[in-house]
């Protein structure tokens, strides 16, 4: 179960693109602000 748990969540933050972030998935919108707020 654990496994599946962690496959689900994987593919949620890097594969399902999120309408609340601007159709981008969580781990573009988490990059996107990390090189908005450092700058780079």
């Amino acid at each position: 179960m654990t496994t599946s748990i962690a496959a689900w969540v994987f593919d949620y933050n890097n594969h399902r693109p999120h309408s609340a972030l601007g159709y981008r998935t969580v781990t573009e919108a988490t990059n996107q602000l990390r090189t908005t707020s450092t700058g780079r």
